[in-house]
């Protein structure tokens, strides 16, 4: 195992059995086996360190989404199973990269960052900014009702609003026909168009 690779695992071994307020630099570097200069030749602070946590979690979930893509999903069926996807990680790792975002607020630019990213590819899929915006905070708002325990959600329930967030992304009937009207109205445009230029 690469030496990055080890300091992550060390880290998260803590966060899981000690909680965030004992994720030091120092137990970090006990933990792996390096001194204190050698873990800081990997990362230079804990925000470093923190940062890194989590930015492997938000990969884990990004890596789900492109496996269901090649699987054949959308990506904004993808991306609503993978906010309800069980495998985010130990429940006590996700309440210390909470805890973290909460206490450092550089590490807000990542997630940030990321729900930019999120926005951005589910309105090139079609869906509404709006709708975008909506499907993002429900996301988030999952994560944290469930990791900090204030809501436990059935299998059943689960798959009940995975259908659901996916039903209300369809077109209604209107909107296909006005984007319909909208296209044939661009073609007479562009037929006028090469007329006057001929």
């Amino acid at each position: 195992m690469e030496t990055r690779d080890r300091i992550l695992a060390a880290a998260t071994e803590i966060a899981v059995q000690e909680g965030f307020q004992s994720l030091t630099m120092d137990h970090v570097a006990d933990r792996c086996g390096l001194s204190k200069g050698g873990l800081f030749h990997h990362f230079d602070s804990k925000d470093a360190l923190m940062r890194a946590l989590l930015e492997d979690r938000l990969n884990s979930m990004e890596n789900w989404i492109q496996q269901a893509i090649a699987d054949g999903a959308t990506y904004p069926e993808a991306f609503i199973d993978a906010m309800f996807c069980k495998e985010k990680g130990p429940a006590e790792l996700l309440s210390t990269l909470i805890a973290a975002v909460t206490l450092m607020p550089s590490l807000r630019a990542t997630i940030q960052d990321r729900t930019r990213s999120w926005v951005t590819n589910l309105q090139a899929s079609g869906v509404s900014p709006s709708a975008a915006q909506m499907l993002t905070f429900v996301g988030h708002g999952h994560y944290l009702a469930t990791t900090l325990g204030v809501v436990e959600l059935s299998d059943d329930e689960i798959s009940h609003l995975r259908v659901q967030l996916k039903r209300a992304l369809q077109p209604t009937e209107d909107e296909v026909l006005a984007r319909l009207f909208r296209a044939a109205l661009n073609q007479v445009e562009g037929e006028k168009l090469e007329a006057s230029v001929s």
